[in-house]
């Protein structure tokens, strides 16, 4: 008996070893392939959101200052260069006031920058300690709600009684005000972090120590990171709302000054500076959160 012998041909092993619709090669390396084209197209797409977003805004300050450069012309703001001021009269203004301008602002921004810089890091030191001790906090709460009442503004005249007109009553005033911000907030966001994690920590052998570093301190962050950019606002209002009140230099006393003497593109070249400093430390303050958070998984 003779045997016989099929050839396959090679076309037809190729077919059954790679399925049609199907790619060649370990399923693991396949797989891994198919996430990672998943997350290309998830990032292209977030880009593309954000492009479009920053396109937007872009077109609205462009309609809003280009609406108001319009009317101040053609004279639908009657009087503009006494009450409305114009874009093009502020960009002027800022380039012909550069000097001084940099100055004040320079006073204002050290003034804004060391009261937030002792108000956060205290209140957060003491947000931690209540946090991390609930009858400490009990125990100060009701002081710390009387003073977190009292209006800072109106103290603002009793800080230039104590301190004198000097930098020293502006930081204070801005201390006053970001701590308890800060303060509310960093407890706020001890008390967020679910309690279950804090369970199995323990269970898995954690320290209270290891517990309050590993799980409670890091997921306290976006909390006390929001409570710090509203802060770092409160801190500019409270140094310029003072240096309106009284002061040798600072924005907020070229506020008063160019009100006075009828010069709105003064005014807004001053609002102007204060808007760009906000966003710069706001920007600065959002890439630190961004890099404590890695951790976390991204959203979408």
């Amino acid at each position: 008996m003779t045997a016989v012998h099929h050839t396959i041909p090679d076309e037809e092993v190729a077919a059954t070893a790679a399925p049609a619709g199907r790619t060649s090669g370990p399923p693991a390396l396949d797989r891994d392939r198919r996430m990672e084209a998943a997350r290309k197209a998830v990032r292209r797409g977030k880009r593309n959101r954000t492009l479009t977003v920053r396109g937007l805004q872009v077109l609205l300050v462009v309609v809003i200052l280009g609406s108001w450069e319009i009317m101040s012309r053609t004279g639908v703001l009657h009087d503009a260069n006494l009450f409305y001021g114009r874009p093009s009269g502020v960009v002027q203004f800022l380039y012909d006031e550069r000097s001084h301008l940099w100055t004040n602002a320079w006073a204002t921004i050290y003034a804004a920058f060391l009261g937030f810089a002792i108000g956060a890091g205290s209140g957060v030191v003491v947000g931690l300690l209540f946090g991390r001790w609930p009858l400490l906090e009990r125990t100060f709460d009701p002081v710390m709600n009387v003073l977190a009442s009292l209006p800072r503004l109106a103290l603002a005249p009793l800080f230039l009684l104590w301190f004198g007109i000097s930098d020293m009553s502006k930081v204070l005033l801005a201390v006053s005000i970001v701590f308890f911000v800060v303060l509310f907030n960093t407890i706020a966001g001890v008390r967020s972090v679910d309690s279950e994690l804090r369970t199995v920590a323990s269970l898995l052998g954690a320290s209270p120590r290891q517990v309050f570093l590993k799980v409670v301190l890091p997921g306290a962050v976006p909390v006390v990171f929001a409570g710090l950019r509203l802060a770092l606002m409160f801190s500019m209002l409270g140094v310029v709302g003072s240096e309106m009140i009284a002061a040798r230099t600072g924005l907020g006393l070229d506020v008063v000054t160019y009100g006075q003497n009828l010069q709105p593109n003064g005014v807004f070249a001053v609002l102007a500076i204060l808007a760009v400093v906000a966003a710069v430390f706001s920007a600065v303050l959002r890439a630190i959160e961004t890099r404590l958070l890695r951790w976390m998984p991204e959203q979408h």
